[in-house]
C-alpha cells in the first residue's frame, strides 16, 4: 500500500477551491503551439504535430504542479518525439498508451525517469531510446519492444529493480550499449522473437540475469518441402494444382503471440514466372490454425524443365521453402523448321544441312551432294612476248582455291618497247619544200633485231628563206628640219627569187646646226636652246639655221600673242643668220615666243619657233 504524497493533497486542495480539473499546456518544439498536453481525470493526452519540448529537469515541466494527479499518459498520432524529462518524477504514473502514436520516432533522455510505470510497449515506429530514458523506474516489470531496428542508449533501464522480462519482436538490428539493464531484477529474462540478429546475448557484472534468445516464438509448418509435377506434352492442357497445407504452432508462448501474423508466398529462381500461386498473402494463421496455398504450372510453357522456389514467409515465424519442378516434353515426331545449310558443298566435297525442332531444339541433318567445278574465264598470269610463251589461269567459281593453268603461244607483236630516241632531221624544211625527221626505239626482249622506226613530215617553213646579201640603202624621203626622212634596202631568197625581204630605216630630222631657231642670252655667254635669261638693258640673241640661203622674217611675241618686235635677216651661204633684241626696261619678265619664217632662194619655205624667258 502506497502512502499519499503531498502533491496529491495539493491537487485535492485545488479541486476543493473550485478550480477546473482539466488543464491544457503548449509543449511543442520549436513552436510551442505545435504540440499540446491536456489533463483530464488523471489522463495526460499529448497531441499535435512534431516533437515535444526538451525540459532541463522535472521542475521545468508545465504540469509539474499537478504531476501527482497524472496516472495515465496517451500519446496521439502526429507526435514524433517524447522530450527529455517530459514525464520524469511522475510517481503516480502507472500506464503509458502508445497505441495511437503511429509517428513516434524517439524517446528522450530521462523521459520516464523515477516514474511509477509498471509496463510499457514500445511501438514499431520508434528507432531511438535515449540514455536513462527509464532510469530508476522501480515498479517497471515488463517491456515489449516492437521495433525492427532500434538503438537503446546507455543506462536506459538502469535501476529498474522490478524488471523481469524484455521481449524484442522486431526482425531487424537491435543495438544495446553499456549498462542498458544494469541493476535490474536478478531474474530478468530477455527474449527475441523473429529473425533478430542484433540481440544475441547480454550480461554485465551488475546483472546476474540471463538472455534467453528464441529465434522464433511461433513455428510455421508445411506438408511438403518439394514437389515435382507430372510431365506434360508440349501445348498441354491446364495442370492440376499442388496444395500446400500451412499450420502454426507455438514454441514460446507470449500474450502478443496469438498468431503467426501475415504470411506471404513469393516465387524465386529461373522459373519464378512459370507458376501461379494462390493466394500470395494470408492475413494471419492463429496458433493451432491451418491454411492452404495452391501452386500450378502456367499454360503455354516452353519445352524443358521449369524450376522455382516458393518462399513462404510469416511475420512471426521462420520462413519455409518448397522446391517446384515441371517438365514439358516435345510432341511425337517433333516439329521441325526449314532446312538450313551448315556446311556448303564444294566442287569435290559434300555439304551438310540441318533442321531444328522448334519445340525441343532436336536437330536432324543430311548430306548435300558436291557441286563439281564451275570454271570462270581465262585470265593472263604471265603475258606472252615476242620472244617467250605466256601463261593463263582460270578459277573455279565454287571454290577460289581450285585453279587451272595453260601455256599460250609467242605473240610476235607483244614487244616491250624502250624509250624513243630523239628526233633526227633527215631533210630540213624550206620556204618552198617540206622536210622530214625520224626516231627509233628498240624492243627490250630483242634490242638488236626488233627495232621500230617512226617518221614525220616537217611542214614547209615560210620563214626558212635562204637570203642573199642586202642591197644598198635607197632614200625614199629626205629628212628636213621639220620631219624625219626614210630609206629602204632589199634582199632576195635563193630558193625563190620572188621572196623579197625589205628593211626600212628612219632618216633623222635635221636639228641643231643643220636647221632651226635658237634663242640665247648674252648672260655669261652660255647658250640655252629655247630660253633667254636677261636683266635690265640686256640683249637677247637669236640664231637661225636653214638648209640653204634664204631671206628670213624674225618676229617676237609675248605669251598673249602680241607682236613686240620684227626684223628682216639674210642668211649667209651656210644658211645661218643672227639677230639681237635689246631688252629695255619696258620689257617685263615673262615667257616670249620668237618665230622665224624663211624663204630659200630655191623657193623652199621654212618655219621655226622657240620660247625664251625674261627674268627681272
Amino acid at each position: 500500500m502506497k502512502t499519499l504524497k503531498l502533491p496529491l493533497l495539493a491537487a485535492v486542495l485545488l479541486l476543493s477551491l473550485g478550480l477546473s480539473a482539466q488543464t491544457t499546456w503548449n509543449c511543442g518544439s520549436p513552436t510551442l503551439t505545435d504540440v499540446t498536453a491536456t489533463l483530464d481525470n488523471g489522463t495526460l493526452t499529448i497531441s499535435g504535430t512534431g516533437a515535444m519540448q526538451n525540459f532541463a529537469n522535472p521542475t521545468a515541466q508545465p504540469w509539474k504542479d499537478v504531476g501527482s494527479s497524472i496516472t495515465n499518459i496517451v500519446i496521439e498520432s502526429g507526435v514524433t518525439t517524447i522530450g527529455a524529462h517530459s514525464f520524469s518524477a511522475l510517481s503516480n504514473l502507472t500506464a503509458v498508451n502508445l497505441t495511437a502514436a503511429t509517428e513516434l520516432k524517439s524517446i528522450g533522455t530521462y523521459a520516464f525517469n523515477l516514474s511509477g510505470l509498471t509496463s510499457i510497449t514500445i511501438p514499431a515506429t520508434v528507432t531511438q531510446i535515449d540514455n536513462a530514458a527509464f532510469h530508476t523506474c522501480s515498479d517497471l516489470n515488463t517491456v515489449v519492444i516492437l521495433s525492427d531496428d532500434i538503438s537503446i542508449g546507455g543506462s536506459a533501464f538502469l535501476g529498474c529493480r522490478a524488471l523481469e522480462r524484455v521481449d524484442f519482436f522486431g526482425t531487424g538490428q537491435v543495438e544495446l550499449t553499456d549498462n542498458v539493464f544494469t541493476w535490474t531484477s536478478e531474474s530478468l529474462q530477455i527474449y527475441a522473437y523473429g529473425e533478430n540478429t542484433g540481440v544475441k546475448s547480454y550480461a554485465d557484472e551488475h546483472h546476474p540475469g540471463q538472455f534467453v534468445a528464441y529465434k522464433f516464438g511461433i513455428s510455421l509448418n508445411i506438408t511438403e518441402e518439394s514437389h515435382t509435377f507430372p510431365a506434360a506434352k508440349y501445348e498441354y492442357e491446364e495442370q492440376e494444382p499442388f496444395v500446400i497445407e500451412i499450420s502454426a504452432s507455438a514454441i514460446e508462448s507470449h500474450p502478443l503471440l496469438v498468431g503467426i501474423g501475415e504470411v506471404t508466398a513469393e516465387l524465386s529462381g529461373d522459373g519464378a514466372n512459370d507458376f501461379d500461386v494462390n493466394p500470395t498473402t494470408i492475413n494471419d494463421i492463429a496458433v493451432g490454425g491451418k491454411e492452404t496455398i495452391s501452386v500450378k504450372p502456367k499454360t503455354g510453357l516452353a519445352f524443358g524443365t521449369h524450376t522455382a522456389t516458393l518462399l513462404i514467409s510469416p511475420k512471426n515465424g521462420e520462413a519455409k521453402t518448397v522446391e517446384l519442378s515441371f517438365t514439358v516434353e516435345c510432341v511425337e515426331g517433333h516439329r521441325f523448321g526449314e532446312w538450313e545449310v551448315v556446311t556448303s558443298p564444294t566442287c569435290t566435297e559434300a555439304g551438310l544441312r540441318e533442321r531444328i525442332c522448334e519445340i525441343c531444339g532436336e536437330k536432324e541433318t543430311e548430306s548435300i551432294p558436291e557441286t563439281g567445278h564451275d570454271w570462270g574465264e581465262w585470265t593472263v598470269i604471265t603475258p606472252a612476248t615476242c620472244m617467250t610463251k605466256g601463261e593463263e589461269e582460270r578459277v573455279c567459281l565454287n571454290d577460289a582455291s581450285h585453279k587451272e593453268t595453260r601455256e599460250t603461244d609467242i605473240d610476235p607483236d607483244a614487244h616491250d618497247w624502250g624509250e624513243w630516241t630523239g628526233w633526227i632531221t633527215e631533210k630540213a624544211a624550206t620556204c618552198t619544200e617540206a622536210g622530214s625527221k625520224m626516231r627509233t626505239r628498240a624492243c627490250r626482249n630483242n634490242p638488236e633485231n626488233h627495232i621500230e622506226i617512226e617518221r614525220e613530215t616537217i611542214a614547209i617553213d615560210e620563214d626558212a628563206h635562204d637570203w642573199g646579201e642586202w642591197g644598198e640603202w635607197i632614200t625614199e624621203k629626205a629628212a628636213t628640219c621639220t620631219e624625219a626622212g626614210s630609206q629602204a634596202r632589199t634582199r632576195i631568197c635563193q630558193n625563190d627569187p620572188e621572196h623579197i625581204d625589205t628593211e626600212t630605216a628612219e632618216i633623222a630630222q635635221l636639228t641643231g646646226g643643220e636647221c632651226g631657231l635658237t634663242a640665247i642670252s648674252d648672260t655669261k655667254g652660255q647658250q640655252k636652246y629655247g630660253i633667254a635669261v636677261a636683266g635690265t638693258n640686256k640683249t637677247a640673241k637669236f640664231t637661225v639655221s636653214v638648209p640653204e640661203a634664204a631671206q628670213i622674217t624674225l618676229a617676237v611675241y609675248d605669251n598673249a600673242g602680241n607682236l613686240l618686235n620684227t626684223q628682216q635677216l639674210q642668211t649667209d651661204s651656210e644658211g645661218e643668220a643672227e639677230s639681237d633684241w635689246k631688252l629695255t626696261n619696258s620689257v617685263s619678265a615673262g615667257t616670249y615666243i620668237v618665230v622665224a619664217e624663211a624663204k630659200a632662194t630655191s623657193g623652199e619655205r621654212y618655219s621655226y619657233s622657240a620660247k625664251f624667258v625674261v627674268k627681272r
